[in-house]
């Protein structure tokens, strides 16, 4: 029977294009006839008609609907071989453009097709940004394609971690990409073209070199920086239901969007990223007062381990951090810290809240980056709190003040001669503190520069800056460090 009739649920059409009787077929059974045993048979099945009809006319074309001129539809496959193939065909403002080239990674060989059909994808987000366009709709047969974007699927793999990385900057620079699954050899013309595509370059043939060396170099860097994770993103550690409470509140002062839920004797609270997309979540359970710290939303932890660092003591908090650093040496990390801050670190004028501050802002210069961030900025945040609190103690001495101070501000003034911030005249107590009110002015302007342009998150663009590289802030780290060293040195005298 000839296909001309109303297509059955789950069943296809069979076009045979060359048989005993060239037509559309509603079942194999009917088409099988037509070309078994028939020399030169051509026929292909369906799941639309109109591709069916396209064969038999012996069209073949691509039958994307016309879209508006800033709308661009990629089908994107991947192939193995010798080498990850990728093939990839785009519909743009009336045009088809078919693209297909080849990756050899080391680390994404064992992805195989996987990666091709990765790399596919963002050589089709690519060409969307540099075309122009401001959407892309991304037709795909791989499963995990947009639950990896989306954080549905876990990134686990060298190849998905990379293609997460890519999405999100492709996503920052303003492309908006819509994820439409399609059946493999489901008929979809351009989709088969971007099978075959792919098939052809896994045998190392390209039609474009979009593979340069310097996105290869820039993949390589990027997976090399993946391996350089070294914090345990998975600790636990035992606090009372008050202190827990008071972490909560500290992150909801801190600008943080908290979304809690309870189930049975666990309270479990997920604190979303202000620079991410990734999240910390709390485990708290209620019964036996142990606390679970999950996840990569690195500037969420750094706030809980500041709130630790200030409530815990310090052996607690060591402890605390030689499970998330996995530090062996511990006696040797603290000489060098008490080094670097000129005896601060291990003297007793500092209090333990003080002292575990010091070892965070620390922490952060020594650690490794779990990924290659677009912002490092959050990783200053210890130093400059530490660094706050350092001032608030000279500041006590030079002013005679016993109380705590809650705005350091003000008691600097901007000088115009010298375009730094100074002492104001009228708090200073004591005049025979003259290294010390140097060494406070040094640590005041240091902090009012960095405090304000990268501490205060702004979701306002514009209203803070970034730290692009994390040895940008790194230097920022030492400095800070360094200067607090000084000031206690001078405080220090200052005492004796």
């Amino acid at each position: 029977m000839k296909g001309r009739g109303i297509k059955v649920s789950g069943k296809k059409y069979y076009a045979v294009r060359k048989g005993r009787v060239p037509g559309i077929y509603e079942s194999w059974e009917e088409a099988e006839k037509q070309v078994k045993g028939f020399p030169g048979a051509e026929y292909k099945s369906f799941e639309k008609i109109e591709y069916a009809k396209a064969y038999l006319e012996g069209k073949d074309e691509c039958t994307c609907p016309k879209l508006d001129e800033e709308t661009m539809i990629a089908y994107v496959d991947g192939s193995y071989e010798v080498v990850c193939g990728s093939g990839v065909v785009l519909c743009y403002r009336g045009k088809k453009e078919e693209y297909y080239f080849w990756t050899d990674i080391d680390e994404f060989k064992d992805s195989r097709n996987i990666a091709g059909e990765i790399m596919a994808a963002l050589f089709a987000m690519d060409c969307a940004l540099k075309k122009g366009a401001k959407r892309l709709i991304l037709r795909y047969d791989l499963e995990g394609l947009e639950k990896w974007a989306t954080e549905e699927y876990r990134t686990k793999e060298p190849v998905t971690r990379v293609y997460k990385y890519y999405y999100e900057q492709f996503c920052k620079n303003g492309l908006e990409v819509i994820f439409e699954k399609v059946k493999s050899h489901s008929g979809d013309f351009c989709n088969d073209e971007a099978d075959r595509l792919a098939k052809k370059a896994a045998k190392r043939e390209a039609n474009v070199e979009w593979f340069s060396l310097e996105l290869r170099k820039d993949i390589e860097k990027t997976i090399e920086e993946m391996k350089r994770y070294t914090i345990n993103p998975e600790v636990s550690i035992n606090m009372d239901q008050k202190h827990f409470e008071l972490m909560l509140q500290y992150l909801e002062e801190e600008g943080y969007h908290l979304e809690q839920s309870i189930r049975s004797s666990q309270r479990i609270v997920k604190v979303k990223s202000k620079y991410f997309r990734e999240r910390l979540t709390l485990t708290y359970h209620t019964n036996t007062g142990n606390l679970q710290i999950q996840g990569k939303a690195h500037d969420v932890f750094k706030n809980v381990q500041l709130f630790l660092s200030e409530f815990e003591s310090a052996e607690r908090y060591k402890n605390f951090i030689k499970d998330i650093y996995g530090i062996e040496d511990k006696r040797g990390l603290e000489e060098t810290l008490n080094r670097i801050t000129k005896g601060a670190y291990g003297s007793e004028l500092i209090s333990e809240a003080l002292k575990n501050e010091l070892l965070t802002a620390y922490l952060a210069y020594l650690e490794e980056p779990t990924m290659p961030f677009k912002d490092f900025s959050f990783y200053l945040i210890p130093s400059v709190r530490v660094l706050e609190a350092f001032i608030e103690m000279g500041l006590q001495m030079i002013t005679g003040k016993v109380e705590k101070i809650n705005r350091i501000g003000d008691f600097f003034k901007w000088g115009k001669k010298d375009n730094s911030y100074k002492i104001r005249s009228d708090c200073i107590a004591n005049c025979n503190l003259g290294d010390l009110s140097s060494a406070l002015e040094k640590c005041y302007n240091f902090y009012h520069d960095y405090r304000h342009a990268y501490v205060h998150g702004s979701f306002l663009e514009g209203h803070t800056s970034i730290i692009s590289e994390k040895s940008q802030v790194d230097d920022l780290i030492k400095q800070a460090l360094e200067l607090i060293g000084d000031l206690f040195e001078k405080y220090g005298i200052s005492v004796k």
